[in-house]
Formats: C-alpha cells, structure tokens, sequence
C-alpha cells in the first residue's frame, strides 16, 4: 500500500520472490512461463480484491473515523507478483471535510498543489488522525500512530496470516501446475 509519489508505504516484507521465479525460469518451458507469471498476478489481485480490501472496509466503517469509509471505498489493487493495494488513488466524495488542508501546507512548503498528494495525506490521515505539524483536526479524531483502520487491519493476526496462507496455496497450485509435479 502507498504511492509512487513519495507517500508513505505500509508494507509486510515478504523473502523468496526472487528464488521463485528464478525456479519458474529453471523449471518451466518458456512457452509456459508467462501464463504462470499471469496466473500468479491474477492471483494476488483474487487475494486482495475477495479478502483484504473486505477487511480495509469493515475495518474503516467501524474505525470511528468519520472519513475512513469513503477513503477505503477508494482502495484498489494492483497487479502485481505480490499482494498490493493501493488507497486514495482516486478521490473520495468526501462530505464535511475542508479540501483546503493540506493544499495550504503544500504552499507554505513551497511544493505544487497536487491532487495525489493531497490523496495520500488524505488516505494517511484518515488512518493516523492529523499530523503534529497540521493545524487543526480535519479527520475527527486524535492523532494515533497505531492507525485506525489501514495499520489496524495488516496488524491483525488472523488478517496477515489468511493473506499468507492464500498467497502460499497460490504458489503451491503454480508449482504444481506448471512446474514441480510434470
């Protein structure tokens, strides 16, 4: 999760992606090799969109953020070798909310107003509350470096290990389809 413009990342280390494909290089004829790199793309794409974006949303509309479902109503994933869900790509009908904040910080820092960045600080504060250096509390709630609802959601044990479980069998029914059982 997070942007290639420089916003921050929340992200679980995963090893072994390098020794996979270089056992799908090894293993598999080349004819092969793209309809199994395809199928394990379309497969982290299955996993984010049936069991990790439900979560980000159930997790969002009961996080006592007053924004936090319409910023995870904007959760999208990314196809990818890994699991990737992208928040704030696209812009929320937020109600309530001043657009302002965060345009005038931009200002005052001498950057560009820009409508990505003003995404994930949305994305962002929705789930950590305002940051110190923000005047004023456009989110509704306190500052909480644990997250609301984004953080709250990958920490959850049952969550991280379902996604791992559902990435390992994905990668067990690769190596057996197009691999290590011909």
């Amino acid at each position: 999760m997070g942007s290639r413009q420089g916003g921050r990342v929340a992200s679980v280390k995963v090893t072994g992606v390098a020794e996979l494909e270089a056992f799908l290089r090894d293993q598999i004829a080349r004819e092969d090799l793209n309809p199994a790199k395809g199928q394990l793309r379309q497969g982290t794409k299955t996993i984010a969109n049936d069991y990790l974006i439900p979560e980000l949303k159930a997790t969002a509309a009961s996080s006592g953020v007053p924004i936090a479902p319409a910023m995870a109503a904007t959760a999208r994933t990314r196809t990818d070798r890994l699991v990737v869900v992208t928040i704030g790509r696209v812009n929320p009908k937020l109600s309530g909310f001043k657009s302002a904040v965060g345009i005038a910080k931009a200002e005052k820092q001498g950057r560009k107003r820009h409508s990505q960045s003003m995404r994930t600080s949305l994305a962002w504060g929705s789930d950590l509350g305002p940051h110190p250096s923000n005047p004023g509390n456009p989110y509704g709630v306190p500052r909480n470096e644990q997250g609301y609802w984004v953080r709250a959601t990958i920490a959850r044990p049952d969550v991280f290990q379902t996604v791992k479980e559902k990435y390992q069998e994905l990668l067990g029914q690769i190596l057996n389809d197009y691999g290590r059982y011909r």
